[in-house]
């Protein structure tokens, strides 16, 4: 009976060494599979920014466009009848300016002065003429210092004798009887414009050669602008123009239109005219693409990453603030933000005092 006893106890022991070793051996060949990657993959990094001093938005730029100057023709008052109308001399060279009272050009020995638009004439003024012809001649007069007398209608001594100086200030010899010619005038839109071309001597004056012609508005940059972007263009302000593939060269604004309804191929907003950069030729670049923006620094303030703005249920914004680094596990701390602008992934906010500039904000990962 003992033997027997004996015998089973050490078959229990063998099996019970023989299953350790065995998965011992099992362990050696098959070690645990090591999920550390997967496990730190899912855990949620916590990535933060800094509060910037930011512009409170990006610079405006527009596109725009050259608008050539502008060119009217100056032309005799009257042809007279069945007459010849050649210049036989009084050329003004290219880019000098004409005043009421001058000689626009000598047109077939005759003095062909330059008269207001404002001036109704339509007859020859002589002595005791009287009509708002009259008026408005004693007014040119007076105004290019020739006539001294006063502005009343009618042509008297003084008036006449205004008319004989301007005839012999400029060489010519006053008509005889004494008056101002309709066919020695020509009509003049506005005082000290620049001369754009002018008919040589020789040239018959028609409908086709004027005697000249005159610039009425130069070549300007226009562009328009929307309500936001008009806060950038101000009269006088100093801004950056690009034509073409040129580089961007200083320019400055003009004027600004007032504001325009919106039509089929252009949008509503206000007109701004640019004045063109020293050197570019506006009948060159003409068909150029034009950029205008702003120049300068912009007002800054306190900026986070717009991915660090959250909002709440009710519509709230607020960024979270890290929590102290000893506290274990770290809670962030909300503060509400007020966002005043945007520029290039940032967002302006209010001056907070829980957010100066180098506070730290949790762009994710909380």
């Amino acid at each position: 009976m003992s033997v027997k006893v004996k015998v089973t106890t050490g078959v229990l022991v063998g099996i019970v060494v023989g299953v350790l070793g065995g998965a011992m051996g099992i362990t050696w060949l098959h070690p645990p599979v090591d999920t550390s990657a997967i496990d730190n993959a899912t855990k949620s990094v916590m990535v933060t920014a800094e509060v910037e001093d930011k512009p409170v938005r990006d610079l405006f730029s527009v596109q725009a466009q050259v608008r050539p100057e502008i060119e009217e023709p100056v032309v005799l008052a009257t042809a007279g009848e069945g007459a010849r109308q050649i210049v036989s001399g009084k050329v003004h060279a290219v880019g000098s300016v004409l005043h009421f009272g001058d000689v626009v050009a000598e047109v077939s020995g005759r003095p062909v002065f330059a008269v207001p638009s404002w001036l109704p004439i339509y007859r020859d003024i002589t002595e005791n003429a009287e009509g708002s012809d009259v008026d408005a001649l004693q007014q040119m007069l007076q105004d290019i210092g020739l006539y001294l007398g006063s502005v009343g209608g009618k042509a008297g001594p003084q008036t006449m004798a205004a008319i004989t100086k301007l005839y012999t200030r400029a060489g010519y010899a006053a008509p005889d009887p004494k008056g101002l010619l309709m066919s020695d005038t020509a009509v003049l839109s506005a005082d000290g414009l620049a001369v754009a071309s002018a008919a040589p001597v020789g040239s018959e004056l028609s409908e086709d050669t004027p005697m000249v012609t005159v610039v009425t508005a130069p070549a300007v940059i226009l562009a328009r602008v929307d309500m936001i972007q008009a806060q950038g263009f101000p009269v006088g302000t100093s801004v950056m123009v690009q034509i073409g593939s040129a580089s961007p060269m200083v320019s400055e604004v003009t004027a600004v239109g007032d504001f325009q309804e919106g039509t089929v191929s252009q949008p509503a907003g206000y007109d701004i005219t640019v004045t063109i950069p020293d050197g570019v030729d506006s009948l060159v670049v003409v068909q150029e693409p034009v950029i205008v923006s702003e120049s300068g620094d912009l007002q800054t303030g306190p900026a986070v990453p717009l991915t660090a703005i959250r909002r709440d249920s009710a519509g709230s914004s607020y960024v979270l603030v890290p929590g102290p680094s000893d506290q274990t596990p770290m809670t962030p701390t909300r503060v509400a933000v007020s966002v005043t602008g945007q520029t290039a992934g940032w967002a302006v906010i209010q001056e907070n005092p829980d957010l100066p500039v180098g506070a730290t904000v949790i762009v994710s990962g909380d």
